[in-house]
């Protein structure tokens, strides 16, 4: 009845320790590669790219590499220096311990959230000019959506952060918000009419007006100015260069 006994109690114990090693994920921080044992004896099984989600089947080190499960359920042993280690909370806790009389038990250090609550504030963002060599960039940009470019050039600090699993960053839905870059103002559609009509590449139109290549060539076409094919552009401008040398000499 004794060895029954304790072989149940050391089968507990297993399932216990088991349960607490399945509730830690790491993300791959560099390149890293899944290998078969922990060394590098043998050739790597996959590779696993920045950001990839992986979970701890052990968090003891072995050799220096962590055994670890993809998403996908390929198993294998991970150099420790490419994995960021995440400790979700855990399967199952100790009863609180009994505090004397007039005593008060110290908080617990708060967890990992696994979801990101919409409840969480948003403080407006403050307004900051940029100083370039190409000139200034106000708050909100030169064009585009005003509100999110707020956001985006930024440089205060939170006052808060929030301690997030990758997985939950994985389950936020894609934005769909219209894009506000397909608006063109006066003054681009004047600056795209002058380019297509100097005979200026689709590639120079673009970088000055902060569009694609494959944007800029469908409004001018829309327009009626489309840009001249490469190697017409290219015979004009050698003709007048041609043309000046000629009148030079």
């Amino acid at each position: 009845m004794t060895a029954r006994f304790t072989r149940l109690i050391m089968f507990v114990a297993v399932l216990f320790s088991v349960a607490n090693a399945a509730a830690t994920d790491a993300i791959v921080k560099h390149r890293a590669t899944l290998r078969k044992d922990p060394s590098t004896r043998h050739a790597p099984t996959l590779t696993l790219t920045p950001g990839k989600d992986v979970e701890v089947i052990d968090s003891s080190l072995t050799a220096g590499y962590y055994h670890v499960r993809t998403v996908e359920g390929d198993e294998g042993w991970v150099h420790s220096r490419n994995l960021e280690i995440v400790t979700t909370h855990p399967v199952s806790t100790p009863p609180a311990p009994h505090s004397a009389p007039g005593t008060t038990q110290p908080a617990a250090p708060a967890g990992v959230e696994a979801s990101i609550s919409p409840g969480w504030d948003k403080p407006d963002p403050n307004k900051t000019t940029f100083h370039g060599l190409d000139g200034d960039c106000g708050p909100t940009g030169d064009g585009g959506d005003a509100l999110t470019n707020a956001r985006k050039n930024r440089t205060d600090e939170a006052a808060q952060y929030h301690s997030v699993t990758w997985k939950a960053v994985q389950a936020l839905t894609y934005p769909t918000a219209g894009r506000s870059l397909a608006d063109w103002t006066p003054e681009q559609l004047a600056r795209l009419k002058q380019f297509a009509g100097e005979g200026a590449s689709p590639l120079r139109a673009a970088a000055a007006l902060r569009r694609t290549i494959a944007a800029v060539q469908k409004k001018a076409l829309m327009l009626g100015t489309p840009f001249q094919p490469t190697r017409k552009v290219r015979a004009a401008r050698l003709a007048r260069e041609i043309a000046q040398r000629g009148c030079v000499q």
